[in-house]
């Protein structure tokens, strides 16, 4: 009788340690990204989302009157550096007129952290202009089929992802994405290989967008000259120019792969159809034409 007390207290006491640590949580607000809850999505919270600017972004973007071809867009090229919010803003207040259901958003892995060279995360991103989910199912097919690992402490940093789920929130909230993290280093046949897995993920509903900018580092006269020999590689397609570039990449774009993925997935779907929305760079934007610039591209394909 005594043993069945004391087992007794030790389930009691057991229940009371798990109920407290549940109500932590729960009152807390607080989600660690390190641990999975049952079945429930993890949360980020985008470090790149900043009140004031992503306002005034999504300002000026509505005075833009700048229009998307009306045919289904396929694919589609944004800045991620939000200090040039208004182009994304622009790009997905065009997009929210034909909403898609499902976003697959590649962009580069900035710092070349993680263990592979393609990255993925299945957490929801939170911000002040909402929450966006991650398209966990198609995430994991991804990562089960070794087509990515998925790695959350690298997605948490990356901007050119995290900076762009604000703008999806606020005009696509009811949208799922599907995260893409490049390493610089990536090779043909690896994108060949991501190409074959978006095959299998795209549907009608569904965009591909590669979150880079353009010519870093450089003059306004000399950004102006890479862009010439890069708008043309945007719009015949030429994937392989792109990765051609080698160590001086920045000199015209941060992630050569990216573009390269994208447009080589929109050659092997027999998409042709491309519009220069807009080119433009920080000098330009700003009025400062002394210092280096960053070029910015928005294009869509259909």
């Amino acid at each position: 009788m005594l043993k069945r007390w004391y087992a007794g207290l030790l389930v009691i006491a057991v229940c009371a340690v798990a109920g407290a640590v549940y109500y932590s949580v729960e009152s807390s607000g607080a989600i660690d990204v390190a641990v999975t809850y049952g079945d429930e999505p993890r949360v980020l919270d985008s470090k790149f989302y900043f009140e004031k600017q992503f306002t005034r972004s999504v300002e000026s973007a509505a005075t833009n009157d700048a229009v998307f071809p009306q045919s289904r867009i396929r694919g589609g090229i944004i800045p991620h550096d939000v200090t040039q919010g208004q182009i994304i803003a622009h790009f997905f207040r065009e997009l929210e007129k034909n909403p898609p259901k499902r976003i697959i958003l590649v962009g580069p892995n900035h710092y070349e952290r993680g263990g592979s060279m393609v990255l993925t995360t299945s957490t929801s991103w939170r911000s002040g202009a909402g929450t966006i989910h991650a398209d966990r199912d198609a995430v994991r097919w991804l990562v089960d089929n070794h087509y990515a690992v998925e790695d959350d402490e690298v997605a948490v940093d990356e901007h050119s992802i995290a900076g762009i789920t604000p703008y999806i929130s606020h005009y696509l909230p009811e949208a799922r994405v599907i995260p893409l993290m490049l390493k610089a280093e990536v090779r043909l046949n690896e994108i060949q290989s991501i190409s074959r897995a978006l095959d299998e993920l795209v549907d009608d509903e569904t965009v591909v967008i590669a979150a880079v900018d353009f010519s870093h580092y450089l003059t306004a006269d000399e950004a102006s000259r890479n862009d010439i020999v890069t708008e043309q590689a945007l719009q015949t397609f030429d994937y392989k120019n792109m990765l051609s570039f080698g160590p001086r990449f920045n000199d015209y774009m941060d992630s050569p792969g990216s573009i390269a993925l994208l447009l080589y997935w929109l050659t092997s779907q027999g998409i042709t159809k491309y519009e220069l929305i807009e080119h433009t760079n920080s000098g330009i934007l700003t009025g400062d034409m002394t210092s280096p610039v960053t070029s910015y591209f928005e294009v869509v394909y259909y």
